[in-house]
């Protein structure tokens, strides 16, 4: 035995090929200056990338603190290795509570909007150097005691924020009516002005904004939706000049079936890219939306838009957008968080007998399409425990940020990683940081977005998956090829069963933790609905 397992270690490493530059983490965040770990909710929202250098702010929950849910501060390198953490304080009787978006001039001072207390919110800045916090007060212009909510954030070449929020506009049609009120302040929170936009007032209608944007030439642009006097939702995205005057705008029509705009992006021939919201035509309000790209021309006219779902890519459930950037290379890159669905069964007490249980999670997801829409890849990430068995044990992934590394070599998505039992099973939070780097082509395994299914079961005798590193430590990432069913079981070289989990989705990245498992060597095998079968060895060191 002990002979052939040393022939299999020889094999391994003459087949090793280099490390990958590309990871996905998870993080357990520290009390500050304390040694234990914090097990309450933690996970990033946005980030910005300097040199070799993350800065991001985090959801925040710490015990030590009075009032625990707030806002944190991490310092990362392009590694991933978390290079500090700490919860801001607050001052006063609120917190700073729930951070979004994140801006910074000079790479020493960072906002955030934050919401301190029902109907008031602020923009948070915070010196990572020297810890000073400094709180910027944010109000509804139009009635000082009713709704505000944030919609967007972007800052302009000239060095101001731009800052638009939802805020309630009561009126004798509708007292919850709603309207986007849209802000212009400097870098020490004084604010220039304050416009408030949104179509007419209407019995039981109201304007929704998730985006702001800022072109090269210093134009404010904010992605709204407006539900009309007939009961549909259209998208409106208004151009404003330096002084908050509308110069331009886009109002889509009710056969185009526009929503909720939650990201703006341009590419370099001026067309702009939403990633806006599909309705049905016939459907009123949200229950029969779902998520599509709208191309405008850089006068924002209308060119097209199409729907991003199952009837175009084939993909399975609702999908609910985060950020739409301009590619490296060309086209546009979308990160997304898509319900997949999945079942597993139960032993129903009362009827005496065994249940199928249908249900849903969110899997944090990647897609990009070239400038005619066209889908060019798509890459879902997941972390993996083993079969699931009941809803607990299913691992939900969300993403918050994307961004382009800054020497354009691929992109960093951060957000959380989510499971119910993690205490229990893993001594873990249920909620975790999550950071992905990926390649050009959305992929950690390097070269995966070389290979497809059809090339590899015809060149490679039906491999059904590749697997990455070999060695491996603490994580086994697979990417799978296979459009049927598959089920996947790791030996030890006793027989001894480490975990199995189903897949069924191309092109996902299945990531497996091993840190609890012993040095040695170990055998992947993969099982299609077809009977199909490929297995592999591989090494933990």
């Amino acid at each position: 035995m002990k002979l052939i397992v040393r022939l299999i270690l020889l094999v391994i490493m003459n087949q090793l090929s280099a490390q990958s530059d590309y990871w996905i983490k998870t993080y357990i965040i520290k009390f500050n200056n304390r040694s234990d770990t914090n097990y309450y909710p933690n996970y990033f929202r946005s980030f910005e990338i300097r040199n070799d250098s993350i800065f991001s702010f985090l959801y925040s929950a710490d015990t030590t603190s009075k009032l625990r849910f707030g806002t944190g501060f991490g310092i990362l390198d392009l590694d991933g290795n978390l290079l500090q953490y700490r919860s801001i304080p607050y001052t006063g009787l609120y917190n700073y509570f729930f951070p979004e978006e994140m801006i910074t001039f000079d790479y020493r001072n960072f906002y955030t909007s934050v919401f301190i207390k029902t109907n008031n919110e602020a923009i948070l800045k915070y010196n990572y150097l020297t810890e000073e916090t400094k709180i910027y007060d944010i109000r509804n212009s139009v009635c000082d005691s009713c709704f505000l909510r944030f919609g967007g954030m972007a800052k302009d070449p000239n060095g101001y924020l731009i800052v638009a929020h939802n805020i309630s506009v009561p009126n004798q049609q509708d007292s919850f009516y709603r309207k986007v009120q849209v802000i212009k302040m400097d870098q020490q929170g004084n604010k220039l002005w304050t416009k408030v936009l949104g179509g007419a007032s209407t019995n039981g209608n109201s304007n929704t904004c998730n985006s702001a944007y800022v072109d090269r030439e210093g134009y404010y642009y904010i992605g709204t939706s407006y539900e009309n006097q007939f009961g549909y939702y259209l998208t409106i995205v208004y151009k404003l000049d330096s002084l908050g005057n509308v110069i331009n705008e886009f109002k889509s029509k009710n056969n185009q079936q526009l929503g909720a705009v939650y990201d703006i992006c341009q590419l370099s021939n001026g067309d702009f890219y939403l990633s806006s919201e599909r309705c049905d035509l016939y459907q009123r309000r949200y229950s029969l939306s779902t998520e599509g790209v709208t191309l405008l021309g850089p006068d924002l006219s209308f060119k097209k838009s199409k729907t991003i779902g199952s009837h175009l890519y084939g993909w399975q459930g609702s999908l609910y957008y985060e950020k739409i950037i301009p590619a490296n290379d060309e086209g546009i890159l979308l990160s997304y968080n898509g319900y997949n669905y999945f079942s597993y069964t139960r032993y129903d007490s009362t009827k005496m007998k065994l249940d199928t249980v249908n249900t849903s999670i969110q899997k944090a997801s990647l897609i990009k399409l070239n400038s005619n829409l066209d889908s060019i890849w798509r890459r879902k990430y997941v972390l993996r425990e083993g079969i699931v068995k009941h809803w607990t044990d299913a691992e939900e992934s969300k993403i918050f940020e994307l961004k382009a590394l800054p020497d354009k070599s691929g992109y960093l998505l951060g957000g959380y990683s989510y499971r119910d039992n993690a205490y229990e099973k893993l001594k873990e939070a249920p909620y975790m940081p999550l950071l992905i780097k990926v390649d050009n082509d959305g992929c950690i395994i390097p070269d995966c977005g070389k290979t497809n299914n059809i090339d590899t079961k015809a060149e490679e005798g039906n491999k059904l998956f590749t697997i990455y590193p070999n060695p491996f430590s603490d994580r086994l990432i697979i990417q799978n090829y296979s459009s049927n069913k598959l089920l996947y079981r790791v030996h030890d070289m006793q027989g001894k069963l480490m975990t199995e989990w189903y897949c069924d989705d191309p092109e996902e990245t299945n990531i497996v933790l091993t840190h609890h498992w012993p040095i040695g060597v170990y055998v992947v095998n993969a099982v299609d609905s077809d009977g199909l079968a490929h297995s592999e060895s591989i090494i933990k060191q």
